[in-house]
């Protein structure tokens, strides 16, 4: 059955893809943006591996390729005017991609930790009475962050997993949902999908026009897609701390697949907040390092590990306990997605910025 997608966030890494997919499902989309993660990018000096197209040159491509048009409102969910006026469009189904993503950002000073808090809290609460008063019945799907979630009481949130002012945002958002959904009966989803890594879903490769964003800077980089650089680099992988620390880990195409079935589900706990985990595996970051050592082997790339001392204060004794007791271990990363990744990395290899790699935000003073 169609069902009318409001997609907040679809300029962004998972947005974008997502967008498509579900248009590709046959449903009716509409994704707002208000391009900020590009802002950003420029403010703090990185960049993406390669130029991506502007969203509304992506998907006047797709929708002059596709039956399955999609729509963009541009604007500012901070903005609750705006808000109010994008979701007149009545949705079935709100699907949350606007955040803030990065920790270390949230972490750099007291702009980017008040620009964190706003956008990622004071933005979802003009979702939610925007859900109230126009879409009571729809569906809310957040995207959430696997520090914060009691896996194993999925009724609960801990502040004590939070390690940045990222996370913290996510956790208070999902406090907002949570008694959203108890004191008005709305009807929301968490997923938890893990670090996402690679740029390629089905959409994505139909055509270079449809790419979507990579980065793999300090900043905006997640740690499979860095290390994947540092390789093509021939520079050691930085593993920060002794590489312990367990990670949910997600390609972007098990990401889409993930939250597209989700949307296509037909009954959700009507009145709850729902927690989903949806992340492919859970591995140490020094098995995510030596995935990446195995499959650059197999380019006959060689590859070397740096330990750096840790520029995250991490709950990690925490975080593992709760990672393994709720994911799965499959060893290490598949090779051949992450070979054909590290062969995209190649062709651009020109225009990474190694400057950008390295970490410089500190999460303490000594």
């Amino acid at each position: 059955m169609t069902k009318k997608i409001l997609l907040l966030g679809g300029d962004g890494y998972i947005g974008w893809p997502l967008a498509m997919h579900l248009a590709n499902l046959g449903h009716s989309v509409s994704i707002c943006d208000n391009f900020n993660k590009r802002k950003w990018e420029l403010e703090i000096g990185v960049k993406p591996l390669y130029s991506v197209p502007t969203l509304h040159e992506r998907v006047a491509w797709w929708n002059k390729a596709n039956e399955d048009h999609i729509d963009i409102i541009v604007g500012d969910i901070s903005n609750q005017r705006y808000v109010y006026d994008a979701f007149s469009y009545i949705p079935d189904i709100v699907i949350n991609c606007a955040d803030q993503p990065s920790s270390p950002f949230s972490m750099k000073g007291i702009n980017t930790a008040g620009t964190t808090q706003s956008n990622n809290i004071a933005s979802g609460l003009n979702i939610l009475f925007a859900i109230k008063k126009y879409c009571p019945e729809a569906l809310y799907i957040r995207l959430g962050a696997n520090a914060l979630i009691d896996f194993e009481n999925p009724g609960s949130v801990n502040v004590h997993h939070c390690s940045s002012f990222y996370e913290i945002s996510k956790l208070n958002d999902c406090n907002n949902i949570y008694f959203a959904a108890k004191n008005w009966g709305l009807t929301a989803v968490v997923i938890n999908t893990g670090v996402v890594y690679d740029d390629r879903t089905s959409e994505t490769m139909l055509n270079s026009k449809l790419k979507t964003s990579f980065h793999y800077d300090r900043v905006f980089g997640t740690i499979v897609n860095r290390f994947c650089v540092q390789a093509i680099l021939g520079t050691a992988l930085t593993i920060f701390g002794d590489g312990t620390q367990q990670c949910s880990v997600s390609t972007l195409q098990e990401t889409v697949t993930n939250i597209g079935e989700i949307v296509e589900q037909q009954e959700h706990l009507t009145g709850k907040c729902t927690i989903v985990n949806r992340f492919a595996q859970v591995l140490t970051v020094q098995e995510i390092a030596e995935s990446v050592k195995r499959a650059a082997a197999g380019l006959g790339l060689e590859v070397e590990f740096q330990f750096l001392e840790n520029p995250r204060l991490e709950l990690i004794k925490i975080r593992n306990e709760v990672l393994v007791s709720s994911g799965e271990r499959k060893g290490l990363l598949c090779s051949e997605p992450l070979e054909e990744l590290l062969k995209k990395i190649v062709e651009y290899r020109n225009t990474i910025l190694p400057d950008t790699i390295l970490p410089v935000i500190q999460w303490s003073v000594d």
